[in-house]
């Protein structure tokens, strides 16, 4: 059998396989019985169990190599009703009860673990008659219908079990696809948003710097002109995200810090191994950093200092400029905000930056690698995969464990009066279901390893007690039912605790019977006789072992392709993101920016006309980096008029919480349209719950342009209009 990366196939395979590991208990029990014997049981007993032994051996085969089929089924009906009537011969040359249940069993799985519908219950039903009527033929009415109970408990618990599995599987399918869909989903709103905040920084390093280079006289031609192929450079390149291995940090910075103008003076360097997207963040924002000193500090200078720390560093630099107050940059300003602290942020670090008046500035980048986030302190591989298969696995546990537990009261009952120390087994009996119930509850969250052992030490001790309280005779009967009855338990155990444990409270249940035999507290014919008392235990852990570790086994390898199914269709999903939106964020400044500054780069010198020129560039590309992806051709004339005859226009939104609606460009296209320009204008964009607040103001008051406003946005509008200013508020439904 082979699998194809579903919950579904996992849990197919996990229920064949805990039922080869079953058949294989049987086939050893069934043939240890049989071989000593062949002299007393009847030739028709000997060959149908025979047959029974072959076709245990084929199942084996099927379960581990093909799918079981409801064919299986049939054919288990066939044999077990077949081996059943085999036995209506004389009493005492037919298998004992025990044995006779194996044929059952095995039956009753089958046809309940892997065929669904009517014929399922119409094959259980024959099954369940022919085992009846064989045992009330043998044993007689007042033993036969106690030899029902591990068969019935067999089939309820399968029935029941089989389906959930197979639900559960399939919802984590369908799980999986929509969790695929969602990382998708996210990577690519991931990728426009990181390409947004990438060429937003763009316009504001490389671009708005070039611009105001060349607007600004007396500035040496050569760096104006390096200033504008760079940008243009950075604007034409989609950046994609550095991958590889690690890099050593300083060269890697030190290869952003040609052209700020600005001279490093090393102090300390120690040698730092970081992540290439670290790297890459680190040098940006240390370039913008070294502008902000050439633009601003009046100074030509910087100290660097590079520390190792906790598997990372710290970088602090330092200049002895005029120094400002941080708490004072306006909330608009981009370069500190976004493309320094923001992006040592984005890369996991934190950015401190230190500045008074006539104290100069201090920068401090710090960055360590994030520890892994891990599972709780419980929680194992396998438990991830399981729960990955089956979300809550009380409800399997409780579907095998209840009704096997719950079937051990018929012979309990049946035998009350078999020794005194039965009404004390009883009530032992009672507290193991009482017990299996709070451990079940207990599975809702993976389970420690104090629980997990206590329960063991539990089990083994019970195991070693109910044993010695057991008659002499009890193996050949079902007085001894409870030697099995902590088999469901260790099935719990198996399913939700590391095998060891259930195998350490199985071994020593083994030993205590082992030594009880051959010391002659229990008598015996010969010793294989103890088989089927000493195999009872052992199948609930091989069960328990066989569905949850191969589901688990084959969940993780489900839960391996997914990941990498996720971060294939991530990648490929996000880049095409980062090319739509880069494609259009290039289309929105390509038109006039990026011409002029291909001519600036060829340029030699630029005059006065140019410089007047790359100021009104400037503040579009400002625009553009304040409200991005709004503004038509419309709207930056109307903007450049209302900056040519004096208005002073500042627009500012939070782009970290919102993307500014396409209103925005009409509202400010409308305000700037009249006659009369304003002298200021005020525009910010602000989110709340699920609309956006665009409020604009223009100073002084105007009739006409509150006119125009109302006309233009009569819904979702507060308007007020006076001599001092004119006040526009409009509220728009967010998209999605």
């Amino acid at each position: 059998m082979t699998t194809r990366g579903t919950h579904t196939q996992a849990v197919e395979l996990g229920m064949q396989r805990a039922f080869a590991l079953m058949s294989l208990v049987f086939v050893g029990i069934t043939a240890v019985q049989l071989v000593p014997k062949t002299d007393v049981y009847a030739p028709a007993v000997l060959v149908t169990s025979g047959v029974f032994l072959l076709f245990l051996v084929v199942l084996v085969v099927r379960s581990w190599t093909a799918r079981l089929s409801p064919l299986d089924g049939i054919a288990g009906t066939v044999v077990a009703v077949g081996c059943q009537l085999a036995h209506l011969v004389p009493a005492e040359s037919v298998a004992p009860a025990a044995t006779r249940a194996n044929l059952s069993t095995v039956g009753v799985i089958l046809v309940a673990g892997f065929n669904q519908g009517f014929g399922r219950v119409l094959l259980l039903a024959a099954v369940l008659a022919s085992t009846f009527v064989v045992n009330v033929r043998i044993d007689g009415w007042g033993a036969g219908p106690q030899d029902m109970w591990i068969v019935l408990g067999s089939a309820f618990a399968v029935y029941f079990l089989a389906p959930y599995l197979r639900e559960a599987g399939g919802r984590a399918d369908l799980a999986r696809g929509r969790l695929h869909r969602d990382r998708v989903r996210a990577a690519e709103d991931e990728a426009r948003r990181t390409a947004h905040r990438q060429f937003r920084r763009v316009l504001h390093d490389d671009i708005a710097a070039a611009l105001r280079a060349v607007a600004t006289p007396d500035i040496d031609q050569g760096r104006v002109r390096a200033e504008a192929a760079r940008a243009i450079e950075h604007a034409e390149t989609m950046p994609e995200p550095p991958t590889g291995e690690p890099v050593e940090l300083w060269p890697a910075v030190l290869a952003h810090t040609d052209g700020t103008g600005v001279r490093v003076r090393h102090i300390q360097l120690d040698r730092v191994l970081v992540p290439p997207d670290v790297a890459e963040s680190i040098g940006l924002a240390v370039r913008e950093l070294l502008s902000n000193t050439a633009r601003h500090a009046r100074v030509a200078e910087a100290d660097v200092e590079l520390r190792a720390r906790d598997g990372g560093f710290v970088l602090r630099v330092k200049d002895k400029g005029i120094g400002f107050r941080p708490a004072l940059v306006r909330r608009s300003a981009r370069g500190l905000r976004d493309s320094v602290v923001a992006r040592v942020v984005e890369a996991g670090g934190s950015a401190v930056i230190e500045s008074r008046p006539g104290r100069g500035t201090t920068v401090l980048l710090s960055w360590a690698p994030a520890a892994a986030a891990g599972p709780s302190r419980w929680e194992t591989r396998r438990d991830r995969a399981l729960r990955a298969a089956v979300a809550d696995i009380r409800v399997p546990v409780r579907s095998v464990c209840l009704p096997l537990l719950a079937s051990l009261f018929i012979p309990a009952v049946h035998n009350l009066g078999a020794s005194p120390a039965m009404p004390w087994l009883l009530s032992w009996l009672g507290l193991l279901v009482l017990g299996t119930i709070a451990l079940t509850e207990l599975a809702r969250e993976p389970v420690n390893a104090v629980v997990g052992w206590v329960t063991a030490g539990v089990l083994a001790g019970s195991a070693v007690g109910t044993q010695l309280a057991l008659p002499a005779d009890s193996l050949y009967t079902y007085v001894s039912w409870p030697i099995g009855a902590i088999s469901p338990v260790l099935a719990l155990l198996a399913a939700i605790r590391p095998w060891w444990e259930s195998a350490a409270a199985l071994a020593v249940a083994e030993i205590s019977l082992g030594t009880l035999v051959l010391t002659g507290h229990f008598t015996v014919t010969h010793v294989v006789d103890a088989v089927p008392a000493a195999v009872s235990p052992a199948i609930g852990v091989v069960m328990g072992l066989g569905i949850s570790v191969t589901i688990a086994r084959y969940g993780a390898i489900v839960l391996r392709l997914d990941e990498r199914r996720a971060a294939l269709a991530g990648r490929v999903a996000a880049r095409a993101s980062r090319q739509a939106t880069h494609t259009a964020r290039l289309a929105e400044i390509g038109r006039e920016i990026l011409p002029f500054l291909r001519e600036v780069a060829r340029a030699r010198a630029a005059g006065a006309g140019q410089r007047d020129r790359a100021r009104e560039l400037e503040h579009i590309a400002r625009d553009e980096m304040h409200i991005p992806g709004v503004l038509d051709d419309t709207a930056r004339a109307a903007l450049s008029r209302a900056r040519r005859s004096g208005c002073l226009i500042t627009t500012q939104a939070d782009l970290d919480t919102i993307e500014p609606p396409p209103v925005v460009g009409a509202v400010l296209t409308t305000a700037l349209s009249t006659p009369d320009a304003p002298a200021q204008v005020v525009l910010t964009v602000s989110a709340r719950d699920e609309t956006d607040l665009v409020s604009l103001v223009c100073v002084p008051g105007d009739p006409v342009r509150a006119a125009a406003l109302a006309a233009a946005f009569p819904a979702h509008a507060e308007l007020s209009d006076d001599p001092d200013a004119t006040l526009l508020d409009l509220v728009v439904q967010r998209d999605g």
